[in-house]
């Protein structure tokens, strides 16, 4: 059966018809796997980013994302270390005594993590 009849047949696109009969004379008879990747390079540095909140509380993502590119030669963006410290429970929490001051504000853990 052509791809043209097939995909008729089954009532898919010309070009899906056309890579499936691909895949199953390349021998790949399973669907591909699906979704995101899972984990993140910044996994393997958790320890040293922990390390870096301990010894400063009030460090920046900025510091932080310049620490990592020194220390580990890992260059990333600031807003996916936010992203991935998210993830993990870690917020950025206004302190009252920071108000109006313009000071920077620490970065904690979400209540039950560390």
């Amino acid at each position: 059966m052509s791809a043209r009849s097939a995909a008729a047949r089954f009532g898919i696109g010309i070009s899906t018809a056309i890579a499936w009969i691909a895949n199953a004379r390349q021998g790949q008879l399973t669907a591909g796997k699906q979704g995101r990747r899972s984990g993140s390079r910044l996994d393997a540095h958790e320890a040293f980013f922990i390390g870096l909140i301990d010894v400063e509380k009030d460090i920046t993502l900025n510091e932080m994302v310049l620490r990592l590119s020194k220390d580990k030669s890992v260059s990333i963006g600031r807003s996916a270390l936010d992203v991935w410290l998210r993830k993990r429970g870690w917020t950025f929490k206004k302190d009252r005594t920071c108000i109006g001051a313009g000071a920077r504000r620490p970065f904690e853990p979400a209540s039950g993590l560390v």
